[in-house]
């Protein structure tokens, strides 16, 4: 019998007979779960593609079957033999045991569903680079789709050369012997490190006390393995610094896999420097005048500070602008991430990490000279080269490439619904029971900014009149807007939340408003002004603003088109007449000299709620009940036409977008169900577009499809030169000063923080920006008193309901203790280090001020801003505060969007979980 069809059996006649599967052991089994794996449920994650599964905790026994990677199982027991095994099994939300899998090593399962973290709770993070030692130059050119290989040597080419590194692979294993690529990822991409596997290197690391299935040994099977396991090291590496345990899926969609760590740069810190603009404004003094220089050797930096010596620089911050002003440096994009001087580097280097400098500012609180630090930082060289170091795509392409791709993944992800609906007396219960319910589930699942909306009326005319035939559209509520935004006129007039529950309101009274039923006419004959509604409805919504966002368009009528207020006298269309034609060109326009920049194909789905083929009494029923049909599946037919023309169809073996469909329904809920099953499908592939955008910007292996190559082409970029072109882009350690000679500042520190954390922590800082004058009041007596128990005093004298409202008086008490930065810290492991007030202690009450306290709250506001994704102008006020003076910052009417998302970090997809990041400056908005 062929062995796997053996192992096969096994694994059946195991599962059939529900036995224990671990007969001879000391600790059989589970038949159950307990009381505390009820209530916590221990989730565990395979991280060894293929793992085996015993029957008993013993290597040494059969193989019964094996686990892919990342399959979620629950940890039942644990036994120590030779090693330690652990029982794992499939338990349903009933917490029944529906699988008893067998014993699996326990030291290839992950334990916990978030990345690990150093000494200072920050988490470990693997840049994936190529470095400069290890490209060999190739005289023959480039090579394409070269990797390499585990042990650090350069992979070679055909011709046994050395090739150029373009990509990281990502292994399903650490172990060589049972490796295959899972993944590749370009370079410079942020991963965070959930496992890490290696020989004695492991001693090295230093990394805080994490579970035992985190500190792994390779098998050494053999005496060449066990060379290797001194000297190689893998990272088991994920998108997110943690997924979703509850959700199956999540684990296998974050997590990639293991990639060498010759191909990795550790980063634990949290900090990031850029070019610090500000100091070269022309009223910076001391001003900033020749641009950044970043050296490979801290000898030569020392040099250049000593000197004016640059020869040796491996990086230049890019040309000033004619005024002498540098670069912005856009909000998404990666600083250069700030590299721990370890006392190994120290001791190498021979040279300190800072030095007293005369000119620099002096520290505000010791009053000492100032300090001028060199920076240890990951430099990313221009843009990619190939063996030569000849740039083939440079760092200007990539960067406009990357604000492209990263607008892209924000519009693809949008939505855009119309509603085109018959307002007519006997459709009232089709629009005032079928939408608003439609809606409401849709307004459940939305999110911000990732759906808009908008509905227009059509009814028709009474034959003989003389009004413009436009006045039988309304287009009062056409225009698309974001469902969950609260700033809108209609959320306004309603007093709702946000512009959802408002357009539903709306559409609900649509019939008992008098000015719409004064508008509303059924015409006296069974056509409607359907053409008029829809092109106007489509004309006027918007949907040029969000040029690739999902666009649709929902028909909801009885009958056909009713042309007779489009032709002249001699009964032939004017030219201003809406057409079946002009419809089809409205969904699906085509580039040309008058429309350069069209919006990306409108799908359109017709609603027939009325049996086309009925037997109908009126003669004009009988033409305008088939008529919906036929005239808008000709629209339909006319627009695939158009996709197949721009490419937007695809081809047979790559399909693209669809113009869309005719739909008979006469249910209600039929309706209801179908209207949202389309919207549920565009959004599934609103969401794969933007996970395409997202893999064609970092590099990972996928397929983007016809469909966004149009796109991609209507963008000037071609994803083939950029994935697949030949090249890499190098990473360097290098060293940067933080001031110049004269003491101009160089570079801005700034820190990286998820959006958790920052709505964590400000809800922590919140409860010192109660606008309460009593409890101000008590605040500013505890910072200008020594007394100890002041706090536990001044809040007594509160009355009882300020004291249980808020729980500043918990944070107050605690500064007899420990300060708002260490009660931070504790909570969260972050330091908020750069405020008197949230340092403050029992000792240094009397040093504190009224303008320490605005200070902080001020830097509340500008939070709480970037995380509403807007930038609000701000004006200095003086105000008295305890008989004292103090500056407090009043926020203006002058605000913008601003979006300080990073998109170096964080999964993709539909956003289940995906991680939000932003850099903070240290200076200007840490608090």
């Amino acid at each position: 019998m062929p062995q796997r069809f053996y192992h096969l059996l096994l694994t059946v006649m195991a599962l059939l007979s529900g036995a224990s599967l671990a007969h001879g052991s000391d600790t059989p089994f589970p038949t159950d779960l307990t009381p505390a794996q009820k209530r916590d449920r221990p989730y565990v994650w395979i991280i060894f593609d293929q793992l085996p599964v015993y029957s008993e905790p013993d290597a040494n026994k059969k193989t019964i079957r094996r686990l892919p990677f990342m399959k979620r199982v629950v940890m039942l027991a644990h036994e120590q033999t030779d090693m330690e095994y652990a029982a794992v099994a499939i338990v349903n939300d009933e917490n029944e045991i529906t699988d008893k899998i067998g014993w699996v090593e326990r030291r290839w399962l992950l334990e916990s569903p978030e990345a690990m973290k150093n000494k200072d709770r920050i988490h470990y993070k693997a840049m994936a680079i190529t470095s400069v030692k290890a490209i060999q130059n190739d005289p023959d050119g480039e090579r394409e789709d070269v990797f390499l290989s585990p042990d650090g040597k350069p992979a070679k080419g055909p011709d046994g050369k050395p090739a150029v590194i373009r990509k990281a692979i990502i292994y399903n294993s650490p172990i060589r012997e049972k490796q295959f690529i899972r993944t590749t990822i370009s370079l410079f991409n942020v991963l965070f490190i959930y496992a890490e596997v290696s020989g004695k290197e492991l001693a090295k690391m230093q990394m805080i006390k994490a579970p035992r299935s985190r500190v792994l040994t390779i098998d050494e099977t053999s005496a060449e393995a066990a060379v290797r396991a001194q000297t190689e090291t893998y990272y088991l590496v994920g998108l997110t610094d943690r997924f979703m345990q509850t959700w199956e899926e999540d684990a296998a969609k974050q997590i990639l896999g293991w990639i060498p760590k010759v191909r990795t740069e550790l980063w634990d810190t949290r900090e990031g420097v850029l070019p610090d603009r500000t100091s070269t404004f022309q009223k910076a003094s001391p001003r900033r005048l020749d641009p950044l220089l970043a050296f490979l050797e801290p000898r030569d930096a020392y040099k250049w500070r000593e000197t004016k010596a640059d020869e040796h620089h491996v990086w230049r911050e890019p040309q000033f602008d004619a005024s002498g002003i540098g670069l912005d440096t856009p909000p998404h994009r990666l600083r250069f991430p700030l590299l721990r001087w370890t006392e190994d580097i120290k001791k190498d280097l021979k040279c300190p990490d800072s030095v007293v400098d005369p000119n620099v500012p002096k520290d505000p609180r010791t009053k000492k000279d100032g300090v001028n630090r060199l920076f240890r930082a990951g430099i990313f060289q221009g843009g990619r080269s190939n063996a030569a170091g000849i740039e083939i795509y440079t760092q200007e392409e990539k960067e406009r490439d990357d604000a492209v791709l990263i607008e892209l993944e924000q519009q693809l992800k949008k939505t855009e619904l119309l509603f085109v609906i018959d307002d007519t007396a006997s459709m009232d219960n089709w629009y005032l029971k079928v939408v608003p319910g439609v809606c409401e589930k849709i307004l459940q699942e939305a999110k911000v900014g990732e759906l808009s909306v908008g509905l227009t009326f059509y009814n028709d005319l009474q034959d003989g009149s003389k009004l413009d035939p436009d006045t039988a559209v309304d287009i009062t509520l056409t225009k698309l807007q974001d469902v969950m935004a609260v700033d809108t006129p209609l959320a306004k007039l309603h007093g709702v939340r946000a512009h959802g529950e408002a357009l539903i309101k709306a559409i609900k009274n649509h019939n008992s408003d008098p000015v719409q039923v004064a508008k509303r006419n059924g015409g006296g004959d069974a056509p409607e002004q359907v053409f008029r509604g829809l092109l106007t409805g489509i004309r006027k919504a918007g949907f040029e603003k969000e040029r690739f966002a999902r666009k649709i368009v929902i028909l909801i009528g009885n009958f056909g088109n009713n042309d007779k207020f489009d032709k002249d006298e001699n009964g032939k269309l004017k030219p201003t007449a809406p057409t079946v034609q002009k419809i089809a060109e409205a969904l699906v326009p085509i580039r040309n000299a008058s429309q350069p920049n069209p919006y990306s194909p409108i799908e359109f789905y017709a609603i027939q709620v009325i049996d086309p083929n009925g037997n109908y009494a009126q003669d004009d029923e009988k033409q305008a009940a088939p008529g919906f049909r036929d005239q808008n599946k000709e629209i339909i037919r006319i627009a695939q036409e158009r996709l197949k023309a721009t490419g937007w169809a695809g081809t047979p073996t790559r399909p693209g977008r669809s113009a869309g469909d005719y739909f008979h329904l006469e249910n209600q809920e039929e309706v209801s169900k179908k209207i949202k099953e389309q919207y549920d499908q565009i959004k599934k592939m609103a969401n794969l577009l933007s996970e395409q955008a997202y893999k064609i910007r970092t590099g990972l292996d996928g397929d983007w499809g016809e469909e966004l190559s149009v796109i991609l082409k209507l963008k000037n970029i071609d994803p083939e030169r950029r994935i697949k072109g030949s090249g890499a882009q190098f990473f360097q350690a290098a060293f940067i000063w933080e001031y110049d000679r004269v003491g101009a500042r160089q570079v801005r520190t700034q820190v990286l923080i998820s959006d958790g954390e920052l709505k964590k922590l400000l809800e922590i800082l919140e409860e010192l920006k109660k606008n309460d004058t009593d409890v101000l009041a008590a605040a500013s007596r505890v910072v200008d008193t020594q007394a100890g128990d002041i706090a536990k005093l001044e809040l007594a004298k509160l009355p009882p309901n300020k004291q249980n409202e808020t729980e500043l008086r918990l944070i107050l008490q605690r500064l007899k203790e420990e300060s708002i930065n260490e009660l931070v810290f504790k909570r969260m492991g972050l330091f908020v280090s750069s405020s008197p007030l949230l340092n403050a202690t029992r000792g240094g009450l009397n040093e504190l001020t009224g303008q320490n306290l605005y200070d902080v709250l001020h830097r509340i506001d500008l939070l709480n801003d970037i995380r509403k994704g807007i930038q609000v102008e701000y004006d200095d006020e003086t105000i008295i505060f305890n008989g004292k003076p103090v500056t407090k910052y009043v926020p203006t009417k002058k605000e913008k969007s601003l979006d300080r998302r990073c998109t170096d970090f964080g999964a993709f997809g539909d956003g289940n979980s995906k991680s939000t990041w932003y850099w903070i400056d240290l200076d200007k908005e840490w608090p």
